[in-house]
């Protein structure tokens, strides 16, 4: 929506509250009076931060929550899943036998020795679960991996894998 049709329905919106709070006369519609006094804020608050905010305010975020995206990274850098639970819902012990590597059954790495290659980057297939914007970053947050900066997409994630072993490949030469 532009800022012509929005600044149209809040000025339509205005003249309506405005009608009714001068036609709700007495005090038993003191309650009415107030709620479309609110409203009536809610709008001027709206209409002010639309007309103080340069047109261009959108950001496009790099992937949706959800999707699959392929991250360079070391073992060492990803944390181990805890395979049951600590405490069961008596308060009782859970069923926990300790942590494994989420990517176990889908190691990019040619070894069973985990420790010969936990400095070793690789590519890891990964799913978007939460985006964090506050003033300063964009963050994303995966399933697996540590949490990256909006900005690491295109340099240590990739929305394809094909994109990410190229990237791997050129830091290798």
């Amino acid at each position: 929506m532009n800022k012509d049709k929005l600044n149209a329905y809040i000025n339509q919106r205005k003249y309506e509250i405005h009608t009714g709070i001068n036609a709700a006369v007495g005090s038993k519609y003191e309650i009415e009076r107030r709620l479309m006094a609110n409203r009536l804020d809610e709008l001027l608050e709206l209409e002010k931060f639309i007309q103080s905010e340069p047109e261009e305010t959108c950001i496009t975020l790099p992937c949706k929550v959800g999707d699959t995206v392929y991250i360079i990274e070391q073992c060492c850098n990803i944390e181990g899943k805890l395979d049951g639970t600590l405490w069961d819902g008596g308060g009782g012990y859970g069923t926990a036998t300790g942590y494994y590597c989420p990517y176990e059954d889908r190691c990019p790495h040619d070894t069973d020795d985990c420790d010969m290659s936990k400095q070793d980057k690789a590519v890891f297939e990964d799913e978007a679960k939460q985006i964090i914007i506050d003033e300063n970053y964009i963050t994303i947050i995966f399933e697996n991996c540590n949490g990256k900066y909006a900005s690491d997409f295109g340099k240590t994630v990739f929305l394809s894998r094909e994109e990410a072993q190229e990237a791997i490949e050129k830091a290798g030469e």
